[in-house]
């Protein structure tokens, strides 16, 4: 069976207007970005593609934990002492969980002797 064009719009409600037409705004997908957040997202990726695994994943949480980087070097020594206890809880976590997930004793080695 061949379906037309116009069968197909029966079929699902007779909906033939494009999204401009529906009142939707998409002026957002027209726009170029400027130089600038290009520039900036660049320098971004870049910065990020550079730092460790390690680096990577404390970033990560310290995401989760809403604290960017700028906030967590001005805060007091106790501070982030805090913030670096809860990461470290977060990360004893998360290797339990893919532990207890697969199945095996540990998960950064496993030694056969």
């Amino acid at each position: 069976m061949q379906i037309s064009s116009s069968m197909f719009g029966s079929l699902v409600g007779g909906v033939s207007k494009t999204p401009s037409s529906a009142g939707l705004d998409m002026s957002w997908m027209q726009a170029e970005p400027s130089k600038d957040s290009q520039s900036a997202a660049r320098t971004e990726f870049g910065d990020y593609m550079k730092m460790s695994p390690a680096e990577k994943m404390r970033a990560e949480m310290l995401k989760r934990l809403g604290v960017t980087e700028e906030e967590y070097k001005a805060m007091s020594t106790e501070k982030r002492q805090l913030i670096d206890k809860q990461i470290e809880d977060m990360i004893k976590q998360e290797a339990q969980l893919a532990a207890d997930q697969e199945g095996k004793k540990g998960l950064f080695a496993d030694v056969k002797v």
